[in-house]
């Protein structure tokens, strides 16, 4: 399996921010999507946001609409999201939202 990271930041005051993934083509094989949702900024030891709902989409130009949730799951403590037997070939779109009680 061939690894890749990426990183992305949600500014301060917003509540989500989400990132298009391209899965290579694999046909004898599902894939797992992990990652971890953390607050922007934080020193060492990073600090991970527990209970973010993450979402993942697929991406279908030919459909409507065109992002369809496919899966969904909460962080753990440490901020840890993984989805697994994922279906390669395809175009993603994973969205981390926290829920914030007012």
């Amino acid at each position: 399996y061939a690894g890749a990271s990426q990183t992305i930041e949600v500014q301060v005051g917003t509540v989500g921010k989400y990132m298009i993934l391209t899965l290579p083509q694999n046909t004898t094989n599902l894939t797992s999507i992990t990652g971890r949702v953390i607050i922007q900024g934080s020193s060492n030891p990073i600090v991970g946001v527990a209970n973010a709902m993450v979402g993942l989409y697929l991406v279908d130009e030919s459909a409507n609409p065109a992002k369809q949730l496919v899966a969904t799951v909460l962080t753990d403590e440490y901020g840890a999201y993984t989805f697994t037997n994922v279906d390669g070939g395809q175009d993603y779109i994973i969205k981390a939202t926290k829920i914030i009680s007012i």
